[in-house]
């Protein structure tokens, strides 16, 4: 499992607002809050994903490296879109995923 380095550093990428939420900085932190953390209830057999709030169907799995999936449901399958060293990169690009989806007419 990846440590935890890449989330947003509170005083740098985010600061909390008088009502206690949280005021994003950065690109960083403006990214992270669109994902939703669901931590593996079997980490022998399934690994910890952040799902973007967006679009629950685009998620990244925590394992040695950050990969973005997207699952197509009428298809039932999910489709690997990439491997990252960085969570900040791989927010990015299921982002753009999403964005890309929303797009495209079908």
């Amino acid at each position: 499992m990846k440590n935890d380095d890449d989330k947003p550093v509170l005083g740098v990428d985010w600061e909390y607002d008088n009502d206690g939420s949280h005021i994003p900085l950065t690109d960083k932190a403006r990214n992270y809050s669109k994902f939703v953390f669901e931590e593996s209830d079997e980490p022998e057999l399934t690994d910890d994903e952040y799902v973007l709030k967006a679009n629950k169907n685009i998620y990244i799995q925590v394992s040695d490296k950050y990969i973005v999936n997207k699952w197509v449901e009428k298809e039932e399958a999910s489709y690997h879109i990439g491997e990252f060293n960085s969570l900040d990169d791989a927010f990015k690009k299921a982002i753009e995923i999403d964005n890309q989806s929303e797009q495209r007419v079908d």
